[in-house]
C-alpha cells in the first residue's frame, strides 16, 4: 500500500468514522524521558477488515510529518490491571503499545487497546496478522483463569 493508496483507503473510510460529541482524548508519548501529547484527529472502525480494529490519525508534535497513523485493536471493552498484567508480555515481545482508553467518552467505559504504529505502509497486513495472532493468545490466557 503506498502513501496515495493510504489516503484513498482514508477517504472510503469516512463512512466508518467514530463520531463523540467532545473531542478524542490525545494519547501521550515518552520520547527521550519527555512526555509527549499525540491529539487524536480521527479514529476510522475498521470492522470490515478485522473486528474490533480502528485507525487512529493522530497529529503529530513535530513537524514531519504532519500526522502519524496507528492500528489500534480492542482487546478488552473494559479494561483493569489484570487484564493489563496478561497482555503486557506480548506487547513488550512484539514493540506494541498498550493503553487503556475511552473510544465512547459517554459511556466512560475505558477500552485495553494495542497500538502499533504504521511506520512503513507494507507493513499494514503483518500488523494485522499480528493482532489476530494476539487476540487468540489473550482470550486462550482468559480462559485459563
Amino acid at each position: 500500500m503506498t502513501k496515495r493508496e493510504l489516503d484513498q483507503f482514508i477517504k472510503n473510510l469516512n463512512k466508518n468514522k467514530l463520531k463523540s460529541a467532545r473531542r478524542f482524548s490525545a494519547i501521550s508519548e515518552v520520547r527521550n524521558k519527555e512526555r509527549f501529547r499525540l491529539k487524536v484527529k480521527n479514529i476510522y472502525i475498521l470492522k470490515d477488515i478485522l473486528k474490533d480494529t480502528y485507525l487512529m490519525v493522530v497529529k503529530n508534535y513535530k513537524k514531519d510529518p504532519k500526522y502519524r497513523y496507528f492500528l489500534a485493536h480492542s482487546l478488552a471493552s473494559v479494561s483493569s490491571d489484570l487484564l493489563v498484567y496478561l497482555a503486557k508480555d506480548f506487547a513488550v515481545e512484539h514493540d506494541l503499545k498498550l493503553i487503556q482508553y475511552s473510544l465512547y467518552p459517554k459511556l466512560l467505559r475505558l477500552n485495553l487497546l494495542s497500538l502499533k504504529e504504521i511506520i512503513d505502509i507494507e507493513n499494514y497486513s503483518n500488523i494485522l496478522t499480528l493482532f489476530k495472532e494476539f487476540d487468540d493468545i489473550f482470550k486462550k490466557r482468559l480462559k485459563n483463569i
